[in-house]
């Protein structure tokens, strides 16, 4: 088993490699009854020790417990096993316990939470500083740099300081920088600097002499960029990207995903360029990557048809993405219906159990065809030949925004479908209205449902307008789950959306649009200061000018009648109904609202295609 280097679960950062004694120093300053780490063991190191903070005074009682390590599994001494180290934490917080040696019983409650630092220490340091990674990472990071290369790192033993990873003569230097009296200094030989950004640019323009006899001088020419920064830092990023030439930054950054050869790993399409399904996709260009294309299945032994959509599952890979750890949330990014592809799109509605869809287009933009209306009227419904219904029973909505509430039946069963169409967001565009108002109302709606399904986003083409609202809903859940002290990138979840569906946020416009969204909401975060770390309250979901999501209102009752409706549904329903703070049997059908004078004159219904299963779509999995 590899060493660990740096874990995380969903409670945040647990693993410190420290020794006993500076375990036992951290957990004093810094710890209350219950807190504990995990850090290496002393005396084997392929295994690991868990020391916890069990309260007392004046001097606190720190108690060091082993954690053997055997067959590639972990062992605590209540005789569980676990796979991995963030299985281990995440049931010790879940009120784990067990008796010491001495027969006393040890109570964890959660990983030590050391307070954060200023990050003013660190403005300007946001192109080379990299949050969350060790001595280890850093090497590899610079491994293929030229000598005169440099990063900046948190260390890993002393909270609220740092160190400087410099490559000189073909070798890694990791140069611990001391905090002293507020101050920052290389050792007690040096200058003392008032930040991080001034010492680094002393010793850029002169180098660092190693005390090492006949060692090479520590010359610092060369930043190694980060993606990663803290939401204080965003501003600062901002700034450098802006760029003080002809040529944007911001450019430079997109045009880096658009170059990247790592993406080029996930560019086949060979079962997607099958000629069968080639009518299916609405652009020639525009077709799901094979590893997380959405294969449709054949649940009905009459109908018969092919498995392919023009859809992707947007995975997550906590591993490689440590800073989205704990993010469950699922998606599924498609293109706009043709006519040929709605009955494939509800079917994969009901196969992926899907709550929710987010339409991000208009059914014609600028006199063009953008969308079929893959949905039935109000009160009306669509059948289909693999023996689906659909039935539209509430809509509600002004030049903005459209509510409308589906009900999906097959072999039974019946279960609620919410869709939101957003109508201010033109293609190859970014909105004219403040688009996380609508996304925070959708997603708390989202949060009230028990296990539920991939929320299906699409657009026209399903990439440029999909991929920045996925990109800006995983950094703003990223935000509210972790606060301001948990470091985030636009650049890596644009990245990641990538590895799952090809050109996710299509130009350099929506690209920046997200740094922009995302910096205006820490400002809303940081402006609520009755807000708790990490956490909204309604007065960020409005805007100045009064601005505000409608409310669906079902023109009949959202419980079903069907006996066969399974629980999970009914519950579903329910949530939904009490989200409105109403009786959804007294509701009464409100007036259909007028069509807004701004949208074009919508397409009459499109006879659906039968026997093939294939829809224009792609599936985001966090």
């Amino acid at each position: 088993m590899e060493p660990v280097q740096s874990e995380f679960c969903s409670f945040g950062l647990f693993y410190h490699n420290v020794t006993g004694d500076r375990a036992g120093e951290i957990l004093t300053e810094y710890g209350q009854p219950g807190d504990f780490l995990v850090r290496p063991s002393e005396s084997n190191r392929n295994e690991y020790t868990l020391s916890v903070h069990r309260g007392g005074q004046p001097q606190p009682r720190i108690t060091h417990v082993k954690i053997p390590v055997k067959d590639n599994a972990f062992y605590l001494p209540n005789g569980k096993t676990f796979t991995t180290l963030a299985a281990l934490v995440e049931d010790m917080c879940d009120g784990s316990a067990f008796k010491s040696a001495d027969g006393h019983l040890i109570e964890m409650k959660r990983p030590l939470v050391i307070p954060a630092y200023d990050k003013s220490v660190l403005n300007g340091c946001d192109r080379f500083f990299h949050p969350m990674i060790d001595g280890k990472d850093a090497e590899q990071l610079l491994e293929r740099e030229p000598n005169g290369s440099f990063l900046l790192r948190e260390s890993t033993s002393n909270p609220r300081e740092f160190v400087l990873c410099a490559k000189t003569g073909d070798t890694v230097l990791q140069i611990k920088i001391e905090n002293f009296r507020g101050k920052f200094r290389i050792n007690d030989q040096t200058e003392s600097f008032r930040t991080i950004p001034e010492l680094i640019s002393t010793f850029s323009k002169r180098p660092m002499f190693q005390q090492k006899e006949g060692a090479i001088p520590v010359a610092l020419k060369k930043e190694v960029p980060s993606q990663r920064v803290y939401p204080d830092m965003i501003e600062s990023r901002m700034k450098y990207l802006e760029g003080n030439t002809n040529q944007l930054h911001y450019d430079q950054e997109f045009n880096e995903l658009e170059l990247d050869p790592e993406l080029r790993m996930f560019t086949s399409v060979k079962e997607s360029r099958n000629p069968e399904y080639l009518m299916y996709n609405r652009f020639k260009n525009v077709i799901p990557l094979d590893h997380s294309r959405v294969k449709l299945k054949h649940e009905n032994s009459n109908f018969r048809g092919n498995d392919y959509i023009n859809a992707n599952y947007i995975g997550i890979n906590q591993e490689k993405y440590p800073e989205l750890q704990g993010f469950t949330k699922k998606y599924i990014a498609t293109q706009a219906c043709l006519d040929t592809t709605v009955e494939n799109f509800w079917r994969m509605v009901w196969q992926e159990k899907c709550p929710i869809i987010v339409m991000l287009t208009q059914e014609y933009e600028r006199n063009k065809a953008k969308c079929v209306k893959y949905w039935p009227d109000y009160e009306h419904t669509k059948s289909f030949p693999c023996m689906l219904t659909v039935k539209n029973v509430g809509e509600e909505g002004d030049e903005k925004f459209v509510s409308r509430i589906f009900e999906v039946t097959r072999g039974g069963e019946t279960r609620t479908v919410l869709h939101y169409q957003l109508l201010f967001w033109d293609d190859y565009d970014v909105p004219t209205d403040s688009v996380q108002i609508y996304m925070e109302k959708i997603n708390a709606v989202y949060d009230s449902l028990v296990d539920p399904g991939s929320m299906i986003i699409h657009c026209h083409a399903g990439i440029g307008r999909t991929g920045t609202y996925i990109a800006l809903d995983i950094l703003m859940n990223v935000l509210n789950k972790r606060g301001l002290n948990w470091p985030i990138s636009v650049y890596r979840v644009v990245y990641m959306l990538r590895e799952s569906r090809a050109r996710m946020v299509q130009n350099e416009h929506q690209y920046r649009f997200i740094y922009e969204t995302i910096l205006e909401y820490i400002k809303a975060m940081k402006r609520d200061s009755s807000t708790s770390s990490g956490s909204q309250d309604s007065s960020l979901l409005t805007t100045d000018s009064g601005g505000s999501m409608p409310c669906i209102s079902p023109r009949s009752p959202l419980t079903s009648t069907n006996t066969n409706t399974s629980p999970q549904q009914r519950k579903d329903s329910e949530t939904f109904a009490n989200t409105q703070n109403q009786d959804p049997i007294a509701l009464q059908p409100p007036p259909l609202p007028a069509r807004p004078t701004t949208r074009a004159p919508l397409p009459t219904p499109v006879p659906t295609s039968a026997d093939n299963d294939y829809v224009n779509t792609s599936t985001v999995n966090q």
